[in-house]
């Protein structure tokens, strides 16, 4: 039986929480001693974690599975996002696609994935992971979330050499949120069309927004 398989019975999700949870290195075994009112402080996957157990304890075996898997999803995406930034792709695209299993409406699950697979040269995967992420309803999602999928799928295109479509996307993500990051990407795409008067415009931009101070 795959890993994805297990993931998907209530069972197995009880058995994936305690060996995350032994993953983890035993930082969830101080939950314990924390306040009973959920601090804000605690992360999602700290709140999951807690409330799983207190439905668990109350008999609501419905809520708590919930709530185990709703832990387990931030588990693996939070091992993942650490595998990657420690350039082990392969292992971390794993641990996403596990996620994906469970949760496959995440914006910011798709999003990680995508930006793992872009630094990894895995540009194909990070255009469809980029496209499926700005396929999710746009209400849900906070507008720099949205525009740093138009710039990581802009990322793609350019490098596939689609420059064009590159282009369009940067530009969607500089109306959306212009800050340093996505203007300058779209000055630099103007560059590769290359449309040097639209270039200088945005950076000249960017100098009289930002002046010393990017």
């Amino acid at each position: 039986m795959s890993c994805c398989a297990l993931l998907l019975t209530p069972r197995s999700l009880i058995l994936w929480v305690g060996i995350l949870l032994s993953m983890w290195n035993g930082t969830m075994a101080h939950c314990e001693g924390i306040q009973k009112q959920m601090s804000p402080q605690l992360s999602s996957m700290h709140q999951h974690y807690i409330a799983a157990y207190r439905f668990q304890s109350a008999g609501d075996l419905v809520q708590a599975i919930s709530e185990h898997r709703l832990f387990l999803v931030d588990a693996l995406h939070n091992l993942a996002n650490g595998r990657a930034n420690i350039g082990d792709y392969t292992q971390a695209a794993r641990l996403y696609e596990s996620a994906l299993k469970l949760a496959d409406k995440d914006f910011v699950l798709y999003l990680d994935y995508a930006g793992a697979a872009l630094d990894a040269g895995d540009p194909a995967t990070a255009n469809r992971l980029a496209q499926t992420a700005l396929s999710i309803n746009r209400n849900e999602v906070k507008p720099p979330e949205w525009a740093q999928a138009h710039l990581v799928l802009g990322r793609a295109l350019r490098a596939t050499g689609k420059y064009n479509e590159a282009l369009e996307e940067y530009k969607a993500a500089a109306a959306i949120d212009p800050n340093f990051e996505n203007t300058f990407a779209l000055g630099t795409a103007y560059l590769w069309i290359p449309d040097t008067k639209s270039a200088a415009r945005q950076f000249e931009m960017l100098i009289a927004r930002f002046g010393d101070t990017a």
